[in-house]
């Protein structure tokens, strides 16, 4: 990544990796990427978010062939008996520095239709 000297990658993805688990102890609902998030590797970013008490969340940034979310779009929690959704879009300026950065099956979709497929997806879960 342009961010991100290679030397100093190892690095950063311990950054990564405490800030990850910090967010987990103090009990984050979930997270959205950003330049730096992607700038450690998507790869990287999976791995760790398989094991994450939190969503990693993304509601735009997308497989290219499949056009289906790298990442959960949205989270719903119960916030003083009332539920609340949780969703993250990316700055498609960074996603596009991801695939620039030799990531070429990402893509991305405009943020705010993106953000209205997660809200229409929700809704028709909780409607059947």
């Amino acid at each position: 990544s342009s961010l991100i000297p290679a030397e100093g990658m190892e690095g950063a993805r311990l950054r990564a990796k405490l800030l990850l688990d910090s967010y987990a102890k103090i009990g984050c609902d979930g997270i959205g990427l950003g330049a730096l998030d992607l700038a450690v590797g998507l790869p990287f970013l999976k791995e760790r978010a398989k094991s994450l008490p939190y969503p990693v969340l993304s509601a735009n940034l997308v497989e290219k062939a499949s056009g289906k979310p790298l990442f959960q779009p949205h989270a719903i929690r119960e916030v003083g008996g009332v539920k609340v959704a949780v969703f993250s879009v990316t700055n498609p300026e960074d996603i596009q520095s991801v695939k620039e950065a030799g990531s070429s099956s990402v893509s991305e979709t405009e943020p705010w239709p993106a953000t209205d497929a997660a809200r229409d997806r929700q809704k028709a879960r909780e409607a059947s």
